[in-house]
Order: structure tokens, then sequence, then C-alpha cells
């Protein structure tokens, strides 16, 4: 990491970049920092994505418990029983359980924890995210947790800041700083890579198409979908870096971001080292394979290396995968109903892209959803405008690409009685729009400068609003679990607001400081 920050601040192929040339990744930097911490601390503890089971996973492993064990009943669960069995409230004869409790049973284990950390399963299948509630903490050294089986690599770093806390709320919003982190530095890395005085506004406007609400909001919560999906996104700029072709010394701090990136991608979870083949392959798809073979016959060593390393991580998630996860069986029967339901859920999983929270029912309003769509269209466009006739095709494989990819995904889930869920994808879907920016960037995006002076701060205000509006979408859907946050609304709303002005900087100054993309004959690479 020390070297990529290192060589990250060396010349592009031509001349070396002043350090105020760098100044929009360090306002892009800026937005991602302080719209994470506003988000953050503005979800009340437990209100993300199945965050309590990952929570208690998280404590679990940094105390050195990596799989848990099997769920054991205790007294109180005994008194419990005896207690529905009273009010008449007693569970119906054994039988076939539903299949999504079928396949919970499997991957739920028991993890000993400090008693002060401790919290009760909550809301396992209610619907509405209210019921998350106050977390509610019990006297035990023990609790369950849902995704038990899952890797455990991911959960180490926020599994040791929620330790340092005294209480389940505390731990949790630490537990998120750690997760938040990790997840922004992989994003930073991105903006270094697709960054160059001579490159032009375009590549960092791919990577804010790719930098949805849905990106910051699982950033900043404990959850590993958050650094999966920015290190998709660190990933495929790291490969759009070495497909410019700039020379092996320049190439060093790419080669290593692919390997924080890729190894980090590889250790999160089941589909970790798949995610990290498609992203290759989406580059390559878009981009074309041939600048990237040459990049590793520049530098066969590096190339060699990150290879290694990226090959362990996939080795220990397979050896996990192998030996403590269970695994969906799915047939033929399963075949028609999967596809079905993608197909009836294809609007509901667009709109978790861009921005679905609590249980996924606090929704943002249609024209967000359409001012995003016009923000992947204007990259897409200006990458269609610049590129080649092949590119244009790439991207319409890309699409085609996608879309079999959730309809495969939710085959192979339908057993479980769980569906496909957006963020599972977003790490390949994210290298979609880098790569058009990087289309973009070697056309000239096929518009002129005075057009493009008007096109990238407007792109930029675009997702300044759409972010805006996602923060306090989700702020007024929590109003009836009444927690309030540290130093409180208006203070959270602060920061969010200076983060949203740096995003505006950030276009403004590529628009107006020189850095719009070089003439055809010289971007042209």
């Amino acid at each position: 990491m020390a070297l990529l920050l290192r060589e990250s601040r060396r010349g592009a192929s031509v001349s070396r970049v002043s350090r105020g040339s760098r100044a929009p990744v360090a306002l892009f930097a800026a937005f991602l920092l302080l719209t994470g911490l506003a988000w953050a601390f503005s979800t009340p503890p437990g209100g993300g994505y199945d965050e309590i089971a990952h929570y208690v996973k998280a404590v679990g492993v940094a105390g050195g418990d990596l799989a848990g064990s099997p769920v054991r009943v205790h007294a109180e669960d005994r008194a419990l029983g005896r207690l529905a069995k009273a009010l008449g409230r007693a569970r119906p004869a054994p039988g076939p359980l539903p299949p999504r409790l079928a396949w919970i049973t499997r991957t739920k284990r028991e993890f000993t924890m400090p008693a002060r950390l401790t919290v009760a399963e909550t809301c396992v299948f209610a619907s509405d995210h209210r019921c998350i509630g106050p977390l509610r903490r019990t006297p035990f050294t023990y609790a369950r947790s849902y995704v038990g089986t899952y890797q455990p690599f991911s959960y180490l770093l926020p599994g040791l800041a929620a330790r340092a806390a005294s209480s389940p709320a505390a731990a949790i919003r630490l537990g998120r700083l750690a997760n938040l982190a990790v997840s922004l530095a992989l994003l930073v890395f991105a903006a270094l890579m697709l960054w160059t005085e001579e490159g032009g506004a375009f590549p960092l406007l791919g990577l804010l198409a790719a930098v949805t609400p849905t990106v910051i909001y699982c950033a900043s919560i404990l959850n590993p979908s958050g650094p999966e999906i920015a290190a998709g996104a660190c990933l495929a700029a790291a490969l759009v870096r070495l497909g410019r072709g700039e020379g092996a010394r320049v190439d060093r701090p790419a080669w290593a971001a692919a390997a924080l990136a890729g190894s980090v991608l590889a250790l999160g979870r089941s589909l970790g080292p798949l995610l990290v083949v498609l992203v290759g392959l989406t580059v390559g798809l878009l981009l074309g394979g041939r600048r990237l073979r040459s990049a590793a016959a520049r530098s066969r060593g590096a190339a060699t290396t990150v290879g290694v390393v990226v090959m362990l991580a996939a080795v220990a998630c397979w050896v996990w995968e192998a030996t403590q996860q269970p695994h969906p069986a799915p047939g033929i029967n399963d075949l028609g109903p999967g596809l079905r339901e993608v197909a009836a859920a294809a609007p509901f999983l667009l709109r978790q892209l861009v921005g679905l929270f609590g249980a996924f029912d606090i929704s943002l309003p249609a024209l967000a959803y359409l001012a995003w769509a016009l923000l992947v269209g204007l990259v897409a466009w200006l990458a269609m405008r610049a590129g080649p006739g092949r590119a244009r095709l790439g991207l319409a494989v890309f699409a085609l690409a996608v879309a079999g990819l959730f309809l495969g995904l939710n085959v192979v889930l339908h057993p479980t009685g769980f569906e496909v869920q957006s963020r599972y994808l977003l790490p390949v879907i994210a290298a979609g729009p880098i790569a058009a920016g990087e289309m973009a960037r070697r056309g000239h995006g096929g518009v002129p400068d005075a057009l493009t002076r008007r096109i990238v701060p407007a792109a930029f205000a675009l997702a300044a609003a759409v972010h805006a509006t996602a923060w306090y979408v989700n702020v007024r859907g929590w109003n009836g679990v009444r927690v309030t946050p540290p130093a409180g609304w208006a203070a959270w709303g602060a920061v969010l607001a200076a983060g949203l002005l740096a995003l505006l900087a950030t276009g403004a100054l590529l628009a107006r400081s020189g850095s719009l993309p070089a003439s055809a004959g010289q971007s042209a690479r």
C-alpha cells in the first residue's frame, strides 16, 4: 500500500505530473470521505443490509472464533419455549422447513462474544426496516449469526474495531468506520489510477457513474459488500491504467493496485475469485486485451507477482468454501422459476444499483433513478461516439452479459429461497462505466471541447443532487426508530453538504483547469 501511494505520485509517460494537477483526485477523495461519514453515522446501528448478522460474525472473527460453532440449545432457549407454549404460541409440529429458513439453519453459527457487545437476533424475515429499532442487548457471552459460514477474511478489520467499543451501537459504528476506510482507500486508489493530467475528465466521469449512492451506502455499513464493490472498481481502474501503455516505470502503482484490489475481491465471499476474472474480462472486452498482454510482457515480474498473490487469495477463499460453506443444489426445476423471478424483478434490481435502503423499502423518488440513468447513458454515449465499432459492440455484449449473470445467479440461488441482489454483481457492473470512460478518453469523447466543458460540471452536479436526495430519503425513512446519531442530524447534514461541495468543485475544476483530453493525436496511446 505504501508503494502504491508513493508510486501514484510519479509522472505520466511524457512528463511528471505536478502536485497541483492532482487536485481533482483530492477533491473526489474528500467527497468520498465526507459523504461516507455522513452515511455511517446517520443510518441507525443495525440498519444496514443484514448488519446485525455481519456484526456478530465480525466480532467473533476478531476474537479468533472464525467459523463459530453449531447452534446450541441453552437454558434461556428452553425457557422461551415454555413461555411460548404457555401463551399458546408454541411452534407447530415438526415438518419440512420453508426454503429460506432451511438455508439459514445451514449457515447459522454461534459465536463467542464479550457480554458487553452481545445482541439479540432481530427481524430475519420482517419486511419493515423499523423492526430493527434500538439494539437489544443480552446478558450472554454468545450470539448467533446467519452468515456464520461466510468467508472470515473481510470481517477481521471491522471486528477488531468493534471490539474496542463498550456497547453494541458504538461497536457497529466503529466497525463501519473500519469498513469505510478500506472501501474508500480502494476507491481513491481507483481515482489515482484513472487520473493523469493529460488524460482528461472522462475517466473520472466514468468512475463517478460507477459510484452510485448504493456504493457509498455499502461502504458505510458493516457488510462485506462495500469493500467488494470498491475492490472491483479499483481492479478495473488498475487494468485501465495498465492498458494505456505508459511504460514499466509508470505501471508499478497499477500493478500494486491490481494486487491489492484483486486480493480483497478474491477473499470477500464465495463469488470473489469469479468476480476477479469477470472484472478482467470486462476491461478486456471493452478496451481490448492486446494492451493488457503488452503490459504483462513489459513487466513480467510484476505481472507474475500479482498473479501469484491473487491466486493465493483465491485458493484461501476456495478452501474455506469447500470446508465450511453449504452449497445450493439447483436442478432443472429451478430453471424456469429462477428466470421468471429475475424477469419480474428487473426494475427492482435496477433500482438497487442506484439506491434502495433499509430492508429495500426505503426508495428514492423516480426522478432520482432517471437522473442516474441519464448519467450512465451520458458516459455510454461518449464512449460510443469516441470508440470504434468493435467498442460499441462491446458495450452491448457487456449489457447482455450482466443480464445473463443475474439470470444464472438467481437460478443457482433459487433452492435457497433467496433471490439475487444487485450488490452481488456490482463489482463487475462498476467496471463497465470505468472502462467506458477510458474509451471516451482515447477518442476525445467525440465532442468539441466547448461542449465537454458544459457536460462535465453538469454531470457532477446531477450526481451530487442524487447523492443528496438518497441521504435525505434514508434519514427520513428511519424516523420511526428514534435513534439520534452522535452530534445530531444537523451536524451530519453539514458534513454531507461539504462532501457534495467537494464533488461539485471536482467537476468545475475538471472543466476549467485545462484538464480536458488533449488533442486526438496526443491522447491516443
